[in-house]
């Protein structure tokens, strides 16, 4: 957590982990990914995640821990990304209105958005999470960022479309996941 000028340690089984340098102990990386099912939350390598798309299976997302600037700041650029042309309009500067699944979305001002932007907002009205999609059409497969905070890190998620309506139950997945890593990681010699 560079920005944050800390560490988080972490301690996850193996087969989560793909590339020989992660399998080394006390490691120290400035980020992780990591691609599991949607249903069962089974880790997928490289060579399977490739069979599947190849045979047009979807069942899986990716999530990177990191480090990433602060919440709002976020939310800015992600919907200004989001809303190309409109200059440096920042979050607060976007009407939010209700949405399906426990979301408010940002009401996109500009002449040809790319992508819808959806927040849950906690207190003082920073967001806690912040959910970018693809507007259909726009791209050949559509698909979601989700960012959010787990476990004193911050986490990017990108999966299909299709699975925007259980991002609460991705995001508790994945918070489930860290806190058990960073559990682990005080329980062991690293």
């Amino acid at each position: 957590m560079r920005l944050e000028q800390k560490k988080v340690a972490v301690s996850v089984p193996k087969i989560f982990l793909e590339d020989r340098w992660d399998h080394v102990n006390g490691a120290s990386h400035n980020s992780q990914l990591f691609r599991v099912t949607l249903d069962t939350f089974e880790p997928i390598g490289r060579k399977q995640a490739s069979l599947q798309n190849h045979n047009g299976i979807h069942n899986r997302m990716t999530f990177v821990v990191g480090d990433r600037v602060e919440q709002e700041a976020l939310a800015s650029i992600i919907s200004r990304r989001a809303d190309p042309g409109t200059g440096n309009v920042g979050f607060e500067n976007y009407a939010l209105e209700r949405s399906d699944h426990h979301l408010s979305k940002a009401v996109l001002v500009g002449a040809d958005p790319q992508r819808n932007v959806y927040f849950t907002l906690g207190e003082n009205g920073v967001p806690d999470t912040v959910v970018s999609c693809w507007i259909a059409g726009k791209v050949p497969f559509p698909g979601c960022d989700q960012y959010f905070r787990a476990s004193g890190m911050d986490i990017k998620v990108n999966y299909r479309a299709y699975a925007f309506q259980n991002w609460q139950k991705i995001q508790e997945d994945i918070t489930r996941f860290l806190s058990c890593a960073v559990e682990a990681s005080k329980n062991k010699d690293i």
